[in-house]
């Protein structure tokens, strides 16, 4: 995520990547990639024979096992930013794609009760 957005300014910017992932799953016929700024990979810039390459990207992104991704699976990257029950702890590291004035509708009833007993 960008890093200066904050508070409903970053639940917003996720909320417009989930329904912009969303059409694009329901609509296409392909298996569709999440490709960031300065990372594209070959076979997507072949396809613009004037490409110029952003030297200013949002970083590089990395898998949970330390390898850089350029390529990120749309259906995976959807599936994390639908998520809509959390335990406390996932909680804590502040997901991307939550509303965090309303944590509270994040937990399962289980989990909101224990966490507050």
């Amino acid at each position: 995520m960008l890093a200066y957005l904050i508070g409903s300014g970053a639940y917003r910017w996720a909320a417009e990547r989930r329904a912009a992932m969303e059409t694009c799953l329901k609509y296409s016929q392909y298996k569709g990639y999440l490709v960031h700024a300065g990372k594209e990979p070959l076979e997507f810039i072949s396809l613009f024979p004037y490409w110029r390459p952003v030297e200013e990207s949002d970083g590089i992104v990395l898998s949970e096992d330390g390898e850089e991704r350029l390529k990120i699976p749309l259906e995976e990257e959807f599936k994390k930013l639908s998520k809509r029950t959390f335990t406390l702890e996932e909680l804590q590291e502040r997901p991307e794609g939550i509303d965090f004035t309303k944590l509270e509708d994040y937990l399962d009833e289980e989990e909101f009760v224990v966490s507050w007993s």
